[in-house]
């Protein structure tokens, strides 16, 4: 592994935990800086869209995503890497739509979770530079699902129907996914 953090599993009780907002004085340091270099390597290394500090046991309101072309799944629309700090989410339309979403804190166990389709993101580089975008999409529901690991909610929680949770192979196996 190119990060020496350990991925939490579901069970863990870090991962149900609210996290505490990065301080003013912690931006641009070398800690930050550092830690935020381990949360991207982690996100390439496995070929994910989105890992949350809390996820590698770290209760800091940080978040990476990003979405090159993926051996997971094929994207119509790619999406660049970010590393967020404090951010704050907020719906840009009632618009909801169901998305199959797995985590790596779940191994290979997906559901049915409904997102907003289009949301506006705000927070922090790690330098503390403020950013601010619009995020449709897979990325706005990627942003939904870590903005939720910081909060303590897991996506089980927003599962509607039960009975669309399945593991990832026997939903490509039967072209549910």
């Amino acid at each position: 592994m190119t990060s020496d953090l350990e991925i939490a599993q579901f069970g863990d009780p870090t991962l149900l935990q609210v996290s505490a907002p990065v301080e003013e004085r912690e931006f641009g340091t070398e800690k930050l800086i550092n830690f935020c270099g381990k949360l991207m390597d982690i996100l390439k290394e496995k070929s994910a869209v989105g890992i949350a500090s809390p996820q590698v046991k770290i209760n800091k309101r940080i978040i990476a995503i990003g979405c090159p072309v993926s051996p997971r799944r094929p994207i119509p629309h790619p999406f660049e890497d970010k590393i967020i700090i404090n951010p704050v989410v907020t719906p840009l339309t009632d618009e909801m739509e169901e998305g199959f979403e797995g985590c790596l804190s779940s191994g290979e166990l997906m559901g049915l979770v409904p997102r907003h389709q289009k949301v506006l993101c705000q927070g922090f580089d790690p330098e503390g530079h403020s950013i601010e975008f619009e995020a449709k999409d897979l990325e706005a529901r990627v942003l939904q699902h870590e903005l939720d690991h910081l909060d303590g909610i897991l996506f089980f929680e927003r599962i509607e129907n039960m009975k669309s949770i399945g593991f990832r192979d026997a939903l490509l196996k039967n072209k549910i996914l």
